[in-house]
């Protein structure tokens, strides 16, 4: 699975769900202070739909700076939807 040039992800842990596999990793940034997150689910083995092992068949990124770089190499040509704040688009539960 390539990665945008200089982007480095820390992967850390993942979920088996049957057909693929979920992980998540962190992204550094520049501020230290806070960490972005990728979190994409890949597939364990071809697909009779024509779905490849090794294929990225959904993904997410917190990162404002890398998230329309990662689009652009994983869903060329595809629409960029941007990872907004959760309170910005509804009401925050036990907040």
């Amino acid at each position: 699975m390539p990665l945008p040039e200089g982007l480095h992800v820390t992967w850390d842990r993942g979920i088996d769900e049957g057909y693929g596999i979920t992980i998540y990793g962190w992204i550094d940034r520049k501020d230290q202070i806070y960490k972005d997150f990728l979190i994409l689910t890949i597939m364990k083995k071809d697909q009779p739909n024509g779905t490849k092992k090794g294929e990225i068949v959904w993904w997410a990124t917190s990162s404002v700076f890398w998230s329309e770089k990662i689009n652009d190499l994983w869903n060329p040509g595809m629409g960029h939807n941007p990872c907004v704040k959760y309170d910005e688009i509804m009401e925050v539960l036990n907040a």
